[in-house]
C-alpha cells in the first residue's frame, strides 16, 4: 500500500478479491493466491494476444502493391523523357565534333577536299575523330545513335544521327553538313543523305 492509498496491484486485487482482503482494523491482508491468479492471467493473455498480430493482411498488401505500381506509373515516364534528353544532347554535341572534325581534315587534305566516310577520319594518323562515332564500321550505336555519313561531293557532305531503337533510344534524327548547321527532323528513323532533305529539317542552333 502506497502512502496515497492503495497501489494499483492493490486496488484491482482486492477489487477482484471482493474486498475480502481487507481485515478488520482496514488493513490490506496479503492477497491469495486465488485473487491474484486471474488479474495475472489477464496480463499473460493480453501479451499473447499483442504478439500473435505481427503480419500483414491481404488487403494490406494489396494496398502497398497498388501504391508501387502507381509510382512506378509515374516514374518510368520521367525516366525515359530524361534519357531520350540526354541522348539527344550528346548526339547533336557529337555531330558538331564531326563537322569540326572533317573541316579539320579537308585543311589537312592535298586537295582540300571532303572525308569519303568516316572511317578516314577515325583512322587517320593521328585520328581527327573518336572510332566510336563510325558506327557503320562497329555496329554498336552511341548514345542510342547510329552515325550516317554521305559525301556528295569532293566539297559537300551530311552526317545524319538516327536512333538505333526509335521511341525508345531517340524520337530525333540529326544531321549536320559542310555549313556547320544542326538541324533536327522528328520522324520515324529516316536516313536524311540529301541536300534536300538535309534543308527540309528544322534548324536547332
Amino acid at each position: 500500500m502506497s502512502r496515497y492509498g492503495f497501489t494499483p496491484l492493490e486496488k484491482a486485487t482486492d477489487e477482484v478479491g471482493g474486498g475480502k482482503n481487507i481485515d478488520a482494523d482496514g488493513g490490506l491482508m496479503p492477497p491469495s493466491a486465488e485473487t491474484v491468479s486471474p488479474i495475472r492471467n489477464n496480463i499473460s493473455n493480453g501479451i499473447k494476444g499483442r504478439s500473435s498480430l505481427t503480419g500483414f493482411t491481404l488487403v494490406e498488401i494489396l494496398i502497398v502493391v497498388a501504391i508501387i505500381a502507381m509510382l512506378a506509373a509515374l516514374a518510368i515516364p520521367n525516366l525515359m523523357r530524361a534519357r531520350l534528353t540526354a541522348n539527344e544532347a550528346v548526339v547533336q554535341g557529337t555531330l558538331k565534333t564531326v563537322a569540326s572534325a572533317c573541316e579539320n581534315y579537308r585543311a589537312a587534305e592535298v586537295w582540300h577536299r571532303c572525308p569519303l566516310n568516316l572511317a578516314a577520319l577515325t583512322t587517320a594518323d593521328p585520328a581527327f575523330l573518336d572510332s566510336t562515332v563510325d558506327t557503320a564500321t562497329s555496329g554498336v550505336p552511341k548514345n542510342g545513335y547510329n552515325f550516317i555519313y554521305t559525301r556528295i561531293n569532293g566539297q559537300q557532305y551530311i552526317c545524319c544521327a538516327v536512333p538505333d531503337a526509335y521511341g525508345v533510344s531517340g524520337t530525333r534524327t540529326f544531321a549536320i553538313n559542310e555549313s556547320g548547321v544542326l538541324r533536327a527532323l522528328d520522324n520515324n528513323g529516316v536516313v536524311v543523305n540529301t541536300e534536300a532533305g538535309y534543308n527540309a529539317m528544322e534548324v536547332t542552333q
